[in-house]
């Protein structure tokens, strides 16, 4: 028969982990992580009222499960290509639809992307001076449109 403390503990830990989940893929949204894992809103809400010192505390002292060290690497001074923020957002527009929130916004930033990244291939192989011939300046050009 199973030890009744080992049970409890496993317990303990499916629940610290949702919310660990809670505050560090889901930015504190009950509803998105209720919905993605088919546990009740009230249900989590009790779990982080119970976890959620802990937690914020492991997550603070372990920064780079949050992303700041990539975060900070990232800021060097590389400016990423369209590609690269294509890709991206493609990450991001999958999470969207999967969490069921509105991905109108990023659908319409990935095909400005598109359209600046074909604007400036136009360019580049035109050699066109009126041409975009960086990111900034298509975007600079679609703003005064």
């Amino acid at each position: 028969m199973a030890n009744p403390t080992k049970f409890q503990a496993y317990k303990d830990e499916r629940k610290w982990n949702y919310v660990f989940l809670l505050h560090a893929r889901y930015d504190g949204s009950v509803r998105r992580l209720a919905t993605v894992s088919g546990i009740s809103q009230s249900e989590l809400k009790n779990w982080d009222q119970q976890y959620r010192d802990e937690v914020m505390q492991f997550i603070q002292s372990n920064r780079v499960i949050r992303g700041d060290e990539a975060v900070e690497k990232e800021e060097s001074g590389k400016v990423p290509t369209i590609a690269e923020l294509i890709e991206k957002l493609l990450k991001r527009l999958d999470t969207a639809i999967a969490g069921e929130s509105d991905p109108s916004s990023l659908s319409r930033t990935l095909q400005n992307l598109y359209s600046y990244d074909a604007n400036i291939k136009a360019a580049s192989s035109e050699k066109s001076t009126s041409s975009y011939s960086t990111v900034a300046d298509a975007v600079k050009n679609k703003l005064k449109k």
